[in-house]
């Protein structure tokens, strides 16, 4: 039996290009670096793994480096959205000094009963509004839970987290909160905290301790210190080096396996992995299998000589 399926991963093999990181010796604040590192090579640096930070970090040490680096990590103050993505947000009600992202902990928002809005941290246990489509109402529930927990419960017994669309909705959920002396509850306002500039989604991260910590509430970009090699938060304003990569290229690979035996894709994959390693793959590259149009991975190849009609 002859299969024919195709592997998508990532690879530093002599035929395909791996992600490269360049250091940019001169200084500028954190957006201007993006915007140089856009306009010469892809954006700025991105981390998947320890490995690749630990690379720069040495290069930069090698090089005498020893003050500090942006890269391309930011905490996106900007992005408030509902978590019913088909409402966007047109009407706001915050506080005054909100939101603030106190010590950079802050994402999820409550509305209180004074009627404004205050963002806080996500694991905080507080009441929570859920909206209901069928009765096309807002339902408090006084049970204290997380941001998130309080999601899955709205939309596990009601539709979703509830959203304010106008000044209106805003003063019947005042009246709520008032009536039944509530001091605030979850609604279903939240943002991205720390993210990639080239929008990866690499979840590594290299913090120093107690960061990042927004002091002063002005820090919303993370700096490289070369010596420690441990992030931290400062203003995104601050004059740096900076590190820039280029774009990571996926290799797809058409392979024939021919086998007489009963298989699976992932078998296949850990045997393919072993080989690639022995060629030079790095041990954290990712192999997948990708899946054709007909859900399939595998496709049985006939052969003219293989059978007379």
């Amino acid at each position: 039996m002859v299969l024919t399926a195709l592997l998508v991963g990532f690879a530093c093999l002599p035929w395909c290009s791996c992600y490269r990181y360049y250091i940019i010796n001169e200084f500028k604040n954190w957006t201007e670096a993006q915007n140089y590192c856009r306009k010469y090579y892809y954006d700025l640096a991105t981390f998947d793994n320890k490995e690749e930070h630990d690379q720069v970090v040495q290069t930069l040490r090698s090089g005498g480096f020893t003050g500090s680096v942006w890269i391309g990590l930011y905490d996106d103050r900007y992005s408030w959205r509902w978590s019913n993505s088909k409402k966007n947000m047109t009407y706001t009600n915050w506080a005054g000094n909100e939101p603030n992202n106190y010590q950079s902990k802050e994402a999820c928002a409550i509305f209180t009963k004074r009627g404004d809005w205050a963002d806080v941290p996500c694991e905080n246990p507080f009441f929570f509004l859920c909206y209901n489509a069928t009765m096309n109402t807002t339902v408090l529930i006084q049970e204290k839970k997380s941001w998130s927990d309080a999601l899955n419960y709205c939309r596990l017994y009601h539709t979703d987290s509830a959203t304010i669309e106008n000044q209106d909705e805003n003063t019947a959920l005042k009246l709520l909160l008032n009536d039944q002396n509530v001091d605030a509850a979850y609604m279903g306002l939240y943002r991205d905290r720390w993210k990639w500039s080239d929008q990866s989604s690499s979840v590594f991260r290299a913090w120093k301790s107690s960061e990042p910590n927004n002091f002063n509430g002005t820090e919303f970009c993370a700096q490289l210190p070369v010596l420690t090699a441990q992030w931290n938060d400062i203003s995104c304003s601050v004059k740096l080096r900076y590190v820039c990569g280029t774009a990571k290229k996926i290799q797809i690979l058409r392979i024939n396996v021919q086998s007489p035996l009963n298989f699976n894709e992932s078998t296949i994959l850990q045997q393919l992995q072993q080989k690639l390693r022995k060629l030079g793959l790095p041990s954290d590259t990712k192999l997948t299998w990708r899946t054709q149009p007909d859900g399939q991975i595998f496709h049985t190849l006939k052969q003219a000589n293989m059978t007379n009609d």
